[in-house]
Protein backbone atom coordinates (compact mmCIF):
# COMPACT_ATOMS: atom_id res chain seq x y z
CA UNK A 1 0.00 0.00 0.00
CA UNK A 2 3.07 2.27 0.10
CA UNK A 3 3.24 5.11 -2.42
CA UNK A 4 5.16 7.55 -0.23
CA UNK A 5 2.20 8.43 1.98
CA UNK A 6 2.83 8.65 5.72
CA UNK A 7 -0.81 7.84 6.42
CA UNK A 8 -3.02 5.98 4.00
CA UNK A 9 -6.58 4.76 4.59
CA UNK A 10 -8.59 3.00 1.89
CA UNK A 11 -12.27 2.14 2.43
CA UNK A 12 -11.76 2.05 6.20
CA UNK A 13 -14.59 1.33 8.61
CA UNK A 14 -14.40 2.51 12.24
CA UNK A 15 -16.62 1.42 15.12
CA UNK A 16 -17.19 2.62 18.67
CA UNK A 17 -18.32 -0.45 20.60
CA UNK A 18 -20.67 -2.12 18.12
CA UNK A 19 -21.77 1.08 16.35
CA UNK A 20 -20.23 1.99 13.00
CA UNK A 21 -19.28 5.68 13.29
CA UNK A 22 -17.34 6.04 10.03
CA UNK A 23 -17.38 4.00 6.84
CA UNK A 24 -15.67 4.20 3.47
CA UNK A 25 -12.93 6.48 4.85
CA UNK A 26 -10.27 7.32 2.28
CA UNK A 27 -7.35 9.43 3.44
CA UNK A 28 -3.80 10.01 2.29
CA UNK A 29 -1.30 12.31 3.99
CA UNK A 30 2.25 13.01 2.82
CA UNK A 31 5.31 14.48 4.47
CA UNK A 32 5.05 18.24 4.88
CA UNK A 33 1.27 18.40 4.70
CA UNK A 34 -0.55 20.27 7.46
CA UNK A 35 -4.12 19.10 7.91
CA UNK A 36 -7.08 20.32 9.94
CA UNK A 37 -9.75 17.83 10.94
CA UNK A 38 -13.00 19.69 11.46
CA UNK A 39 -16.60 18.61 11.81
CA UNK A 40 -19.65 18.67 14.01
CA UNK A 41 -19.74 17.11 17.46
CA UNK A 42 -20.27 13.37 17.09
CA UNK A 43 -19.17 13.23 13.46
CA UNK A 44 -16.28 10.82 14.15
CA UNK A 45 -13.23 13.12 14.30
CA UNK A 46 -11.92 11.66 17.56
CA UNK A 47 -12.66 8.11 16.44
CA UNK A 48 -10.62 8.66 13.29
CA UNK A 49 -7.72 10.12 15.26
CA UNK A 50 -7.85 7.23 17.73
CA UNK A 51 -7.35 4.78 14.87
CA UNK A 52 -4.26 6.72 13.75
CA UNK A 53 -2.49 6.14 17.07
CA UNK A 54 -3.88 2.70 17.80
CA UNK A 55 -6.38 3.56 20.52
CA UNK A 56 -9.26 2.26 18.41
CA UNK A 57 -9.20 -0.66 16.00
CA UNK A 58 -9.80 -0.38 12.28
CA UNK A 59 -12.59 -2.86 11.52
CA UNK A 60 -12.43 -3.02 7.74
CA UNK A 61 -10.44 -1.64 4.82
CA UNK A 62 -6.74 -0.92 4.48
CA UNK A 63 -5.04 1.36 7.00
CA UNK A 64 -1.36 2.15 7.19
CA UNK A 65 0.29 4.71 9.48
CA UNK A 66 4.05 5.30 9.20
CA UNK A 67 4.54 1.83 7.79
CA UNK A 68 2.40 0.08 10.43
CA UNK A 69 -0.60 -1.89 9.22
CA UNK A 70 -3.30 -0.68 11.62
CA UNK A 71 -5.43 -3.79 11.03
CA UNK A 72 -2.69 -6.11 12.30
CA UNK A 73 -0.44 -3.94 14.51
CA UNK A 74 0.65 -5.70 17.71
CA UNK A 75 -0.07 -3.93 21.00
CA UNK A 76 3.65 -3.96 21.83
CA UNK A 77 4.36 -1.79 18.73
CA UNK A 78 1.82 0.92 19.57
CA UNK A 79 4.19 2.91 21.85
CA UNK A 80 6.74 3.01 18.99
CA UNK A 81 4.06 4.24 16.60
CA UNK A 82 2.96 6.96 19.02
CA UNK A 83 6.53 8.18 19.52
CA UNK A 84 6.90 8.50 15.75
CA UNK A 85 3.58 10.32 15.40
CA UNK A 86 4.13 12.92 18.08
CA UNK A 87 0.45 13.33 18.94
CA UNK A 88 -0.42 16.53 20.84
CA UNK A 89 -3.78 16.31 22.57
CA UNK A 90 -6.18 19.16 23.31
CA UNK A 91 -5.67 18.60 27.02
CA UNK A 92 -1.97 19.30 27.08
CA UNK A 93 -1.28 17.79 30.53
CA UNK A 94 1.56 20.23 31.09
CA UNK A 95 3.43 20.12 34.35
CA UNK A 96 2.41 23.43 35.92
CA UNK A 97 5.66 23.91 37.82
CA UNK A 98 7.71 23.95 34.57
CA UNK A 99 8.10 26.16 31.52
CA UNK A 100 7.06 25.01 28.05
CA UNK A 101 10.68 24.16 27.25
CA UNK A 102 11.05 22.18 30.49
CA UNK A 103 7.82 20.29 29.74
CA UNK A 104 9.12 19.41 26.27
CA UNK A 105 12.52 18.47 27.67
CA UNK A 106 10.84 16.17 30.19
CA UNK A 107 8.90 14.36 27.45
CA UNK A 108 11.95 14.09 25.20
CA UNK A 109 14.07 12.61 28.00
CA UNK A 110 11.28 10.20 28.92
CA UNK A 111 11.14 8.97 25.32
CA UNK A 112 14.88 8.33 25.09
CA UNK A 113 16.33 11.53 23.65
CA UNK A 114 19.93 12.27 24.67
CA UNK A 115 21.03 15.65 26.08
CA UNK A 116 22.90 16.61 22.90
CA UNK A 117 19.81 15.81 20.80
CA UNK A 118 17.57 17.90 23.02
CA UNK A 119 20.01 20.82 22.92
CA UNK A 120 20.34 20.55 19.14
CA UNK A 121 16.61 20.37 18.46
CA UNK A 122 15.14 21.95 21.59
CA UNK A 123 14.84 25.52 20.35
CA UNK A 124 13.42 24.37 17.03
CA UNK A 125 10.85 22.23 18.85
CA UNK A 126 9.80 25.16 21.05
CA UNK A 127 9.36 27.33 17.94
CA UNK A 128 7.12 24.72 16.32
CA UNK A 129 5.20 24.28 19.59
CA UNK A 130 4.53 28.03 19.93
CA UNK A 131 3.39 28.20 16.29
CA UNK A 132 1.02 25.33 17.02
CA UNK A 133 -0.18 26.96 20.27
CA UNK A 134 -0.96 30.16 18.35
CA UNK A 135 -3.16 28.17 15.98
CA UNK A 136 -4.86 26.27 18.82
CA UNK A 137 -5.52 29.43 20.83
CA UNK A 138 -7.08 31.02 17.76
CA UNK A 139 -9.37 28.04 17.26
CA UNK A 140 -10.03 27.46 20.99
CA UNK A 141 -10.03 30.91 22.63
CA UNK A 142 -10.86 29.43 26.05
CA UNK A 143 -7.25 28.17 26.24
CA UNK A 144 -5.16 30.91 27.77
CA UNK A 145 -1.56 31.60 26.83
CA UNK A 146 -0.76 32.05 30.53
CA UNK A 147 -1.23 28.28 30.91
CA UNK A 148 1.90 27.84 28.77
CA UNK A 149 4.19 30.37 30.35
CA UNK A 150 6.27 29.90 33.47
Amino acid sequence: MDDGALIQYKNVEIHQQELCVLSDVNLELHKGEFVYLIGKVGSGKTSLLKTLYGELDVIDGEAEVLGYNMRSIKRKHIPQLRRKLGIVFQDFQLLTDRTVYNNLEFVLRATGWKTYQIEAFGFEIVQVFFCWITIVCTIYPRIYISKFSS
